[in-house]
């Protein structure tokens, strides 16, 4: 799957959020094509042209002063559109400029952090694979829409237990297939920072948030952390053991289709139905 979104040389890119410019001068150097960056915040846009001037790259990459959920249809249609800031889902414009076999990578919401989703025009629908497990700061308008809550405390009077060896001892990127997998289960799943003594933040903050009822924290050492209702060590134990039912499949093992969501003036396109790779459609 990573093999199939290798920039080459050859292909035309759309950037939306353009930063410094140089993600636009890296990805101009790598394709040797024409670049479209773009971002809404003007400053940005002239800190973006500076940079790429004094790069002697300004002929080949174009910045625009304009809102990324639109795209640019004027340089379209692109072989990749690359996203650098998290989203709640796509754009219908990206996949609309999209060349036949284009690709759009975009770090869309899931499981409160943003992991990279390869996204595909497939007839009149579109069609996603999970990629790269990341997070990126949230996108404005209406693409920004905010993920649930990040905790930072629970109430003092609620009841906190800590379960040892409930799950497995995993390395990160294992975490990360199992936090993928949890969030495609769960909608509950999200991310979580906290004072709570006992818990140490290096070893995850995945957690299962039911606001009526409590919070778990899944670790990467094996340990579930509940504060409230003893019933969501049952329920995280479940979905643990589901992950090792399916044989711990990794985060690129996930593929996805596209639901329209958000007003009719700015609709965008929500992951939804995640299934592994390989299973019958």
């Amino acid at each position: 799957m990573l093999e199939a979104l290798e920039l080459a040389p050859g292909m035309r890119v759309l950037e939306v959020g353009a930063g410094t410019g140089y993600n636009a001068a890296l990805l101009a150097a790598i394709t040797a094509a024409p670049v479209v960056t773009i971002d809404t915040n003007q400053r940005v846009v002239e800190e973006a042209r500076a940079a790429l001037g004094r790069l002697g790259l300004d002929g080949q990459v174009t910045v625009v002063h304009g809102d990324g959920y639109q795209g640019w249809s004027a340089a379209a249609p692109y072989d990749r559109i690359v996203v650098t800031c998290g989203c709640a889902g796509l754009s219908p414009r990206w996949l609309a400029q999209l060349a036949p076999d284009g690709l759009a990578l975009v770090p869309v919401a899931h499981g409160g952090v943003h992991p990279i989703v390869a996204a595909w025009r497939k007839g009149p629908a579109a069609r996603g694979r999970m990629a790269l497990w990341a997070n990126f700061m949230e996108a404005a308008g209406p693409l920004g829409q905010p993920q649930p809550a990040v905790l930072h405390t629970i109430p003092a009077d609620v009841e906190f237990t800590s379960y040892r060896q409930v799950g497995p001892v995993l390395d990160w990127e294992g975490y990360a297939a199992l936090w993928c997998v949890l969030a495609a289960r769960d909608h509950r799943i999200t991310r979580a920072a906290t004072v709570v003594e006992g818990i140490d933040p290096m070893q995850g903050m995945c957690v299962l948030y039911d606001p009526d009822r409590g919070i778990a924290w899944v670790q990467m050492d094996g340990s579930v952390h509940v504060a409230g209702a003893p019933v969501l060590l049952e329920e995280t134990t479940r979905l643990l053991w589901e992950w090792e039912t399916l044989g711990r499949p990794p985060i690129q093992g996930w593929r996805c289709t596209f639901a329209r969501a958000g007003p009719a003036t700015a609709p965008i396109l929500t992951p939804r139905d995640w299934s592994l790779v390989g299973e019958a459609d």
